[in-house]
């Protein structure tokens, strides 16, 4: 399917700290990068690469980041939540 796995999700988790930066972020705790089955189909694509990151950013950061992720023609799908602390 064309999913990175092994060192190149090190990769793409790499690109991902590179976008937090660029978009005003710092990136505090990454996990991890996982491939795992996607419970539907996307662009063709029934695995992903999931990546959890931990993000100290002012309050307009999101909006930053969503622009910069929506560019990208490796990320499928993104979900922001600012944490309840």
């Amino acid at each position: 399917t064309g999913i990175p796995s092994g060192p190149s999700a090190v990769i793409t988790a790499d690109v991902g700290e590179e976008i937090v930066a660029a978009a005003g972020g710092k990136v505090v705790d990454a996990g991890k990068p996982e491939k795992k089955k996607l419970a539907y189909d996307i662009q063709k694509m029934d695995e992903g690469v999931y990546c959890f990151m931990k993000i100290e950013a002012d309050a307009e950061f999101p909006a930053k980041l969503e622009e910069r992720l929506r560019i990208q023609n490796n990320v499928l799908r993104y979900l922001i939540v600012k944490d309840g602390e």
